[in-house]
Parts: structure tokens; C-alpha cells; sequence
């Protein structure tokens, strides 16, 4: 987990599409062009989730 360096997450862009980038373990961070925001998608009990 934490292959996300902040080198990465500052100069990471959205190009007009949506754009997630792993962190491991379920968690991402969606950058759009005008926001970012972190993203936890899990599993319980056969159901996914965010």
C-alpha cells in the first residue's frame, strides 16, 4: 500500500475525463478537472461499495 508518492499527486491531471489512480487496497484518488478527492471502494458480503 501507499504507491502514491505527493510528486505524483500534485502533478497528476484530468485531461476531460475522469481519472482514478491507485493507492492499493481499494483506495483511489479521482482527480476530475476541477476537483480531487480520495475514493475507499470495498466488498461486504458479496456487495461492492464506495
Amino acid at each position: 500500500m501507499g504507491s502514491l508518492t505527493d510528486l505524483k499527486i500534485r502533478t497528476a491531471t484530468a485531461s476531460g475525463k475522469e481519472v482514478l489512480i491507485a493507492d492499493g487496497d481499494g483506495l483511489y484518488l479521482r482527480i476530475r478537472s476541477s476537483s480531487r478527492a480520495w475514493v475507499y471502494r470495498y466488498k461486504q458480503n458479496g456487495i461492492c461499495g464506495r
